[in-house]
């Protein structure tokens, strides 16, 4: 089962608003129109008018610095569009709605043009929107640092507990063999957000072409620290340095590379590119297509 990823800020949010501690995921096909028109009024770059969908009446005190000021928030989206925003994406991860307020959990994507071309970065927001008279405005911001890499606004579940890593390694050996692809080894667990963020860069499409050509998958679960630690030893990845932690072998199951400084531990932090130069770095030369 798969459970909504909610960012500690929110469930504050919502305590703050609802003095409720459960949060449920959207209704299918629910919208919220007034978020679209603050998306719209977002790519338009209108500071004036973007500023008019705020209300910040209620005082915060004693909040985390993800929490935001009305003019804090109208300044990022202005300073994004004169770096080059030409599209906003917003998915609604997380919704709650009581009497005349809205709160949501927002997967933000922003499309930006650089000298480079276009380049997607990623944002996590939490609104909380009060409706005043007819009018809808945000109460309560909160936003997450921009990201390179997507968070997944649920938990993937990639690692299966009672899985014999010995022999999920010796079936990626044999596909291997064949191929003549590298095998990556991913050391982590289902609680582990970074592991998520990595699987889902695998699966974007940046990055999935080189990834599938040059490689077979292996999850190994580490539960706390205390599954599969012989495995890890075995192929030099030192747990404790952080994970996901990852090693890479040839087609015949011999040690390639190990990481030891917790290099993909802080995974979301990383860029695309950063992941598509170590695939490429450590891929077979030989690989069959």
């Amino acid at each position: 089962m798969s459970h909504i990823r909610i960012p500690s800020f929110v469930l504050l949010l919502t305590s703050l608003w609802f003095a409720a501690n459960s949060f449920p995921g959207p209704q299918n096909g629910e919208a919220f129109v007034p978020l679209e028109h603050w998306r719209k009024t977002v790519l338009t770059g209108d500071a004036a008018t973007l500023k008019s969908f705020y209300s910040m009446a209620r005082p915060l005190q004693e909040v985390p610095p993800s929490f935001k000021t009305a003019e804090d928030d109208v300044n990022f989206w202005t300073e994004w569009k004169s770096k080059g925003l030409a599209d906003l994406s917003l998915e609604i991860s997380a919704q709650k709605h009581v009497a005349d307020a809205q709160i949501l959990v927002i997967q933000a994507e922003l499309t930006v043009k650089e000298e480079a071309g276009l380049r997607k970065y990623y944002v996590v927001l939490g609104q909380g929107w009060e409706q005043q008279g007819g009018d809808w405005r945000i109460g309560t911001i909160s936003r997450e640092d921009v990201t390179r890499l997507k968070v997944p606004s649920k938990r993937l579940h990639l690692y299966a507990e009672d899985a014999n890593a010995r022999v999920e390694i010796a079936k990626a050996v044999r596909k291997a063999q064949h191929s003549q692809k590298r095998i990556l080894l991913i050391f982590g667990n289902n609680v582990c957000t970074n592991c998520d963020v990595l699987e889902e860069a695998f699966k974007g499409p940046a990055i999935a072409g080189t990834f599938d050509q040059n490689y077979e998958l292996v999850h190994i679960y580490i539960g706390a620290l205390d599954k599969n630690l012989d495995v890890a030893r075995q192929y030099g990845v030192p747990l404790p340095r952080g994970f996901p932690a990852l090693a890479v072998l040839d087609s015949n199951g011999e040690l390639v590379f190990s990481q030891k400084q917790g290099e993909f531990a802080n995974a979301r932090w990383m860029a695309p590119e950063d992941i598509l130069d170590f695939l490429n770095k450590w891929k077979s030369d030989t690989t069959k297509y």
